[in-house]
C-alpha cells in the first residue's frame, strides 16, 4: 500500500515535530500572556453627589441612583441640571484608590474597559477608558501609585490622555473639546491621530472646524494656596497661608476642631465638633479657616479680570442641625468672600451646603444676606461646587472689584466635614459692555 515506508515513517516524525513545537510554542506564550500580560477590570462604583444619575447598561432601561452602585463595563451615566455624580476607581487586590472622576450638571459619559494586570509581579500598567463624554467632567489620579496608569477620555473631537498622577478639567460642549492641566500631565489627540502635550496651568483645545490642537491661557488661581497640601510651620495642625479659628457659645461645651488629613490620596482640611466626655456640643459653635489674597490687610483687585470663580470640594459626613438652622445660617460648610463691590461699600458673599434636611421644620434655604438658596448634597461623597461667574451672577451694583479674603466654615451643633480645595480662579481681560460698563466672559463660558 505504501511504496516508500521510510518517507511515511520520515514525514509523521517530522510532521510530529512540528505540531510539538506549536503546541509548546502556543502553550509558552499563552502561559506567559497569562502571567504577565492577562488583566483584571477595577472596581469602579459611582456615589451620586447630588440629585439623581441616570445609568443605563446595555440594552436596560436607564434607572435613577440618588445613592451609590457599582457600575459594570459600558455604564452609560447622565446628570441633569441639579446633579453630580462621583465615580472612584478602585484597585479589588490593595483596595486603594487609583483615580476618580467627578461628572458635573447636564453631561454624560460611557465607561469603557478599565484594568489592573491579574498578577502583581507583572508591568502592566493601570487603565481607564471613558468614551462619549459630553459636558465636563474633573478627573484626579492619586499620587504615589504602586504602578504607572493611563486614563484615556474621548470626546467629539479626540482623546486626552492622562498618565501621570494630577487634576485635569475636561469640556465637551457645542463640539468644542478642552483639556484644562491643573497639575500633571496629559496629551490630546485629535482624530487625524495628532497629538500635543498640554503644560500645566494651560489649557489645551480641539478646533471643531478643523480639528487643529491648540494651546491657550487658562482661567489662573489667584488665591496663594487653594489646597492644603503644605504645612503651617507654626503649627503642623495647620495648612499653610490658611488661617484657622474656633469659636463658641457656651465656653463650656465642646470646642470644634480643625486638621489637617488624607482622604482618597488628597491632602485635606478636616473639620469636626462633637460631643467629648461631659462636654456636649448642643449649642452654636463655628469652625473655620481664612486666607488672604494679598497682603494681611489689604484689598487685592480684580476688576481687571474677565471672569471670577469659585471653586470648592467638600464632604459633609455630619450634621445635627436640620438643613442650616432657623436662620439659614448655620450650614455645616458656608463659603465666603469678604470684597469690595464697584461703588466702593464692603461685602460677604456667603453659600452654605448642607445634607440633612427635615421639612417639618420648616428652616429656610437661605441665609439674610445670601444672594443664593443654600445646596443640599449627598452625605459622604465627595461633590465640587463651581460658582460660575460671579462677574455675571452678581447683580450689577453688588461686582466686586477687589478682595480682601476668601474662606470658609463649618456652623451649627455639630458638624464633621472635609474639604481638598478652596480655589479662586480668574481670567480674561475686562472690556467694557455697551450696557453698564461690566466685564464680559465670552471666552470662559464653557468653564
Amino acid at each position: 500500500m505504501f511504496s516508500n515506508p521510510n518517507r511515511l515513517a520520515w514525514s509523521i516524525l517530522i510532521t510530529s515535530f512540528v505540531i510539538f513545537c506549536i503546541l509548546a510554542t502556543g502553550i509558552f506564550l499563552g502561559v506567559r500572556w497569562f502571567l504577565f500580560d492577562s488583566t483584571i477590570p477595577l472596581q469602579a462604583t459611582l456615589a451620586v453627589a447630588r440629585g439623581t444619575v441616570g445609568v443605563r447598561s446595555g440594552d436596560s432601561a436607564e434607572e435613577a441612583e440618588r445613592n451609590r452602585r457599582a457600575l459594570p463595563g459600558n455604564a452609560r451615566l447622565t446628570t441633569d441640571a441639579n446633579s453630580q455624580g462621583y465615580i472612584t476607581f478602585t484597585d479589588p487586590y490593595s483596595q486603594r484608590v487609583v483615580a476618580t472622576l467627578t461628572l458635573h450638571a447636564d453631561s454624560s459619559l460611557i465607561l469603557g474597559d478599565t484594568a489592573r494586570p491579574r498578577f502583581e509581579f507583572s508591568r502592566t500598567l493601570y487603565a481607564i477608558n471613558i468614551t462619549s463624554l459630553e459636558g465636563r467632567a474633573d478627573v484626579y489620579i492619586v499620587p504615589e501609585l504602586p504602578r504607572s496608569i493611563r486614563v484615556d477620555v474621548q470626546s467629539g473631537l479626540g482623546w486626552m490622555r492622562m498618565e501621570n498622577s494630577g487634576h485635569y478639567i475636561l469640556t465637551d460642549r457645542d463640539n468644542d473639546s478642552t483639556v484644562l492641566n491643573r497639575s500633571g500631565q496629559v496629551v490630546m489627540i485629535n482624530n487625524a491621530d495628532q497629538t500635543r502635550s498640554v503644560p500645566v496651568g494651560m489649557q489645551g483645545r480641539i478646533g471643531s472646524e478643523d480639528g487643529a490642537l491648540i494651546l491657550e491661557n487658562a482661567l489662573a488661581d489667584i488665591l496663594p494656596e487653594s489646597s492644603f497640601d503644605t504645612t503651617n510651620p507654626a503649627n503642623p495642625a495647620l495648612p499653610s497661608k490658611w488661617g484657622c479659628y474656633s469659636t463658641r457659645d457656651d465656653p463650656e461645651a465642646a470646642r470644634g476642631t480643625y486638621a489637617r488629613e488624607t482622604d482618597l490620596g488628597l491632602s485635606v482640611l478636616h473639620i469636626s465638633r462633637q460631643p467629648n466626655g461631659a462636654q456636649s456640643a448642643s449649642s452654636h459653635a463655628e469652625t473655620g479657616c481664612l486666607q488672604w489674597l494679598g497682603e494681611p490687610g489689604a484689598w487685592f483687585p480684580v476688576s481687571d479680570y474677565a471672569y471670577l470663580e469659585l471653586r470648592t470640594t467638600m464632604l459633609i459626613q455630619h450634621q445635627s442641625l436640620s438643613t442650616c438652622g432657623y436662620r439659614g445660617s448655620e450650614c455645616p460648610v458656608m463659603l465666603v468672600i469678604e470684597y469690595l463691590d464697584i461703588g466702593g461699600g464692603e461685602r460677604r458673599w456667603v453659600h452654605g451646603f448642607y445634607a440633612y434636611h427635615d421639612p417639618s421644620l420648616g428652616y429656610p434655604l437661605r441665609c439674610d444676606t445670601c444672594t443664593l438658596d443654600h445646596e443640599r448634597l449627598t452625605p459622604g461623597t465627595w461633590y465640587t461646587f463651581t460658582s460660575g461667574n460671579l462677574f455675571q451672577l452678581l447683580p450689577a451694583d453688588q461686582r466686586p472689584q477687589a478682595i480682601k479674603r476668601v474662606g470658609f466654615y463649618a456652623s451649627g451643633h455639630e458638624y464633621d466635614v472635609l474639604l481638598s480645595e478652596v480655589a479662586v480662579l480668574a481670567g480674561g481681560t475686562a472690556t467694557p459692555s455697551q450696557d453698564e460698563g461690566q466685564p464680559t466672559a465670552a471666552a470662559f463660558n464653557n468653564f
